[in-house]
């Protein structure tokens, strides 16, 4: 059998190799007992059937003779003459760029010719080349004796010895699925290493694969349960040199299939690829002319130096400049193929701004790294450990880093951190001002006479503005060819009546550039100020017209008025792509020069960003509720159930996020307001961190203000629902019961429905747990409980009821449960179906039923991707792809729906329930293809 998980994962270039002792066996060099029985003989000191391991022996060896002398010895019995098999062969053209081996014979080196081979610490350099193949000598070469691991000693101070490779071998097992060939596990510095990844990084840990020959069942079960290694079992009949010589055949002959399936799954996905991170990069503006010096600059500066600042004043255009030049050094672009220093796997785009809400910029940097390279859960570990993961990601992978907008080095430990950025990666800052700490810093000034040239010509063709190549010159002059410096000027003339910056030949470039731009907000009126204060507060994200209105506090007439003015002035520009792909909102943004500035009117007018916070979340709590709140159910939090109103929602998150994060620390009230509003909705996107963040802030505001029964509502719906669908059970029952405690201050009618709730989120945390007789405890009770309870509080009950009923194998009774769920919720008009409809298709699947389930699931589909449900659409592809696995002619599309679900869902969360039905839909397709 050949786990199809391992064939997908080598068939997209996520797989790696370690080679033992066993594999060099075929080659007629001795196994790892056979190496050491020669040096045991000569110790005469030990009795005879004593058994002891093959490091002690090597130890007591070297201490009665020498080093020499033992290395010497296994330079003999591991002589340089030997042929590599048709094994080492078929493992050489496997689609593998990352070898390890513990064995000192060159077997590997010959079959991989091309390889850069690595022996210890002192010598290791990574990759010089985008997917250059390398080996790694784990125990050393015979070049270097004092890299040799034979003895006890070595073993006991390997970790120490050799950190680099060591933190190699854990982050491959982190990042690959790992196949081992030629060990027994007797080995003891990789079983440590093997330990210390399991406790380390638990559920990070990729899938780990060994081919044995006749193992014993207890090797089987403790390399499953201790260091999670999936057995591939060949079973070879014979003893001695007939069992060895056969195991020999027996490998190949796996080999051989196992190569013929990667190819298989090469050609039935051709974006195999996509498995592997990827750019983040931003999609280019359009706007980019010229700067072919700079480009050339930047490029330079990485070939002698991992980390190289672009700094220059605001409006030079730096952060385009830095995306094409990342552009080009992405590997199989245009760029120069043989200046290799310049070429990149990956890039990775991270804007400081966005981390306003991490817990520092660091923190926000490293989680962005992560997210790119699939790597979802590394947000939740300790930054130390964040710290370590992340650094072996960029030295097995070429990554080149773009950190834009970052100010203060100083903060969080990011200029040490940058100092320890690993070879072949590298980083591009983009600031401002001088950055500490950096070797090797760009500067950009104006564009070019040519480009300037071009640039200005184009923005005044589009005001219509007439103009010569005189007049070119004298705007290029006036700001030194900044390019936002000459899109203000342009604003001035296309302004009537205002006075256009006239050149100062003493200002430099910054001091033109805010010259001209004071002079721009100097004549401004005092409305348009007020609409650029009230933008600044989302400098980042865009900002629609309606919440900027009421951000601003003006009226209506004035604030059409002021709009036109910052828009003339092109102070405020509008986006020119809608946000969420619905054609329906365009907002507006600020350049971060005029962000600057307006946030600096803003420091010196305190309270001044409090007001337009407080405006702004208002204003979300009217809108958000004229879309979400409806007639029937009429109780709140229950009358903003998901519907098909909240597509409207999706465009103005990013604002009622930003606003949500101010009022967590300013306006408690404005928070409760909006998690009893926005809960449902944003578990129907999916948005289960943001959930869980702002529900614990509702939670404790409410606390402090004595609201005990609304408390105990968000414990219990909104906590403990979420934290069950993240996995996150122990923490569940903990909110569920503080708000269990608070219903003794409700009022009899609430109290019995929340217990009622109670009890059934509790019955689905045991039933996910596999507490099969608890869970039935529970939902017994919420039955009883719940039956003159309102319709949406049963309808939750019998969900629940039919999921413990299918974990029972009772399939028609869980149908009958999800059908009664579709009653109650049709009697006070529907919540889209996205929590039901995909149990109703599994149950009808379960039941032998599949025309039934695919008509489920279709209509499921329909539903989310019109209504902007994601987890609803996810749940219905996970649907249709269970179906088309029970169909050996549509198995090949199954498992690429269940990569792109799983690809799609990594990007929000990777504790989410719905990874663990992948898990066990993967595990049925890998058994069906072992039967076939």
């Amino acid at each position: 059998m050949i786990p199809h998980e391992l064939t997908r994962r080598f068939a997209s270039g996520k797989g790696a190799i370690f080679v033992g002792a066993g594999m060099s066996m075929g080659a007629e060099l001795p196994s790892w007992s056979e190496l050491v029985t020669p040096l045991q003989d000569k110790l005469t000191h030990l009795k005879a059937g004593d058994q002891y391991s093959p490091e002690q022996i090597a130890g007591w060896y070297e201490v009665h003779e020498s080093r020499e002398t033992m290395i010497d010895f296994l330079k003999k019995q591991l002589r340089r003459d030997c042929v590599p098999t048709e094994c080492h062969r078929l493992i050489a053209a496997l689609p593998v760029d990352l070898f390890f081996t513990t064995n000192f014979d060159n077997l590997l080196e010959l079959s991989l010719p091309d390889a850069e081979v690595v022996y210890n610490d002192v010598d290791f350099s990574m990759l010089d080349a985008p997917r250059r193949r390398q080996l790694i000598k784990v125990h050393g070469d015979f070049k270097d004796s004092k890299s040799i691991v034979f003895t006890r000693s070595d073993y006991d101070h390997y970790l120490e010895d050799r950190p680099t490779i060591s933190e190699l071998i854990r982050l491959t097992l982190v990042q690959r699925a790992v196949l081992f060939l030629g060990y027994s596990f007797n080995d003891r510095n990789l079983t440590t290493i093997l330990a210390q990844v399991g406790r380390r990084l638990g559920q990070l840990r990729r899938p780990l694969f060994a081919v044995l020959i006749n193992p014993h069942p207890y090797v089987k079960l403790e390399l499953d349960k201790k260091y999670g290694v999936t057995v591939i079992e060949l079973v070879v009949p014979g003893e001695g040199r007939q069992l060895r010589e056969a195991s020999v055949l027996a490998v190949r002959s796996w080999l051989e299939r196992f190569r013929t399936q990667i190819d298989r799954e090469r050609n039935n996905f051709a974006d195999t690829q996509s498995m592997l991170p990827g750019s983040n990069l931003p999609l280019p503006s359009g706007g980019f002319v010229g700067r072919e010096r700079d480009i050339d600059k930047v490029m330079k500066a990485l070939k002698v130096s991992r980390v190289v600042a672009v700094n220059g004043p605001a409006g030079m255009g730096k952060t385009e400049l830095v995306i094409e030049v990342a552009r080009r050094c992405e590997y199989g672009t245009k760029s120069d193929l043989t200046n290799r220093e310049t070429l990149f796997a990956y890039s990775v785009y991270i804007d400081a701004r966005d981390c306003s809400d991490s817990p520092s910029v660091l923190h926000c940097i490293l989680d962005t790294i992560a997210e790119t390279f699939k790597l979802g859960a590394t947000r939740h570990v300790p930054l130390d450990q964040k710290k370590a993961q992340i650094a072996g990601m960029l030295a097995i992978f070429r990554v080149l880093l773009v950190i834009d907008n970052l100010r203060r080095a100083t903060e969080s430990g990011i200029a040490e951190w940058l100092q320890q950025i690993p070879e072949p990666s590298a980083v591009i800052l983009v600031t401002r001002g001088q950055f500490s700490g950096v070797s090797v810093r760009v500067p950009i000034g104006g564009l070019e006479t040519e480009d300037a040239r071009a640039f200005l010509g184009e923005h005044l063709a589009r005001r219509r503005i007439a103009h010569d190549d005189a007049g070119v010159d004298g705007l290029i002059a006036t700001v030194h060819g900044s390019p936002q410096g000459m899109k203000m000027l342009v604003g001035q003339l296309a302004t009537p009546g205002f006075p256009v910056s006239a050149e100062r030949p003493q200002d430099s470039m910054a001091e033109a550039c805010e010259r001209v731009l004071a002079d721009s907000w100097k004549h401004l009126g005092e409305p348009g100020k007020t609409v650029l204060r009230a933008a600044s507060i989302l400098t980042k994200n865009h900002i629609s017209r309606d919440a900027l209105l009421a951000a601003s506090g003006l009226e209506s007439g004035a604030f059409a008025a002021a709009l036109h003015e910052c828009e003339s002035l092109l102070l405020l520009e509008p986006s020119t792509e809608p946000w969420s792909g619905t054609g329906r909102v365009h907002g507006y943004k600020l350049h971060p020069g005029t962000a600057a500035l307006v946030g600096s009117a803003l420091e010196d007018t305190p309270g001044l960003r409090d007001g337009f916070y407080t405006r702004l979340t208002a204003y979300h709590r009217a809108f958000v509720g004229k879309v979400v709140v409806r007639p029937d159910p009429p109780v709140p939090y229950w009358n903003a159930v998901v519907t098909q109103d909240m597509l409207e929602i999706d465009d103005e998150w990013p604002s009622i996020r930003d606003a949500l994060v101010w009022a967590t620390e300013h306006e408690p009230a404005h928070v409760i307001a909006l998690v009893v509003l926005l809960a449902h909705y944003m578990d129907s996107r999916l948005l289960n961190s943001d959930r869980i963040r702002f529900t614990r802030a509702a939670t404790a505001a409410l606390h402090e203000a004595g609201r005990a029964c609304e408390e105990a509502l968000l414990r219990i719906d909104a906590l403990g629902w979420t934290l069950i669908e993240e996995g996150q059970f122990e923490e569940a029952e903990t909110e569920i019961a503080q708000g269990l405690a608070l219903l003794g201050e409700c009022d009899r009618g609430q109290a019995a429905g929340l217990a009622s709730l109670a009890l059934t989120w509790r019955a689905r945390a045991r039933c996910l747990q596999d507490r099969a007789a608890h869970a039935q405890e529970e939902i017994v009770k919420a039955l009883r409980t719940s039956r003159h309870e309102p319709n949406w509080i049963r309808y939750r009950v019998h969900m629940v009821a039919g999921d413990i009923r299918v974990k029972q194998n009772n399939f028609a009774g869980a149908i009958r449960s999800y059908e009664k769920c579709r009653r109650f919720v049709n009697s006070y008009g529907g919540e889209e179906g996205y929590q039901t409809l995909p149990r109703l298709g599994m149950a009808h699947l379960r039941n032998g039923q599949p025309n039934q389930a695919e008509k489920v699931f279709a209509e499921l589909l329909r539903i989310c991707l019109a209504d902007s449900i994601e987890i609803g659409a996810l749940y219905a592809r996970y649907g249709l792809a269970y179906i088309a696995s029970r169909d050996a002619a549509r198995r090949g599309g199954a498992r690429m729906q269940l990569k792109q679900i799983r690809a799609q869902l990594s990007r929000a969360t990777t504790s989410n329930l719905l990874h663990r039905l992948m898990d066990e839909l993967e595990g049925m397709l890998d058994a069906a293809e072992a039967r076939s």
